[in-house]
């Protein structure tokens, strides 16, 4: 499934946003506009190897789970999400530009940030 949006989002799952390859990626979502508990999204413009629960969004989020966002190889990811707006309630969120492998729970943030858990910005490499 692949949902690329600039509008409002209502109870959304397992929604996917891809430019590249992509193998065995579940539950994935890419918006620029507000999103109300939203579960499991993935945005990406590059490589992507077994990736599970991702979102990327420039704007309001509220109550979203296991996100991810990256324009670069990614391997082996879940739960992660980026934003550059408001977020409330986010758990388990990745942001990166460059070669990830092996990482979970984190989370990008340019703005207010309200009950946040398990958080990483990158743009260089991880592993483990």
């Amino acid at each position: 499934t692949c949902a690329p949006t600039n509008s409002h989002i209502h109870n959304v799952r397992h929604v996917l946003c891809i430019h590249n390859h992509i193998h065995n990626v579940r539950h994935v979502l890419c918006t620029n506009s507000h999103i109300h508990n939203v579960r499991h999204v993935l945005c990406t413009n590059s490589h992507i190897h077994n990736v599970r629960h991702v979102l990327c969004t420039n704007s309001h989020i509220h109550n979203v789970r296991h996100v991810l966002c990256t324009n670069n190889h990614i391997h082996n990811v879940r739960h992660v999400l980026y934003t550059n707006s408001h977020i409330h309630n986010v758990k388990h969120v990745l942001y990166t530009n460059s070669h990830i492998h092996n990482v979970r729970h984190v989370l990008c943030i340019h703005s207010h940030i309200h009950n946040v858990r398990h958080v990483l910005c990158t743009n260089s490499h991880i592993h483990n």
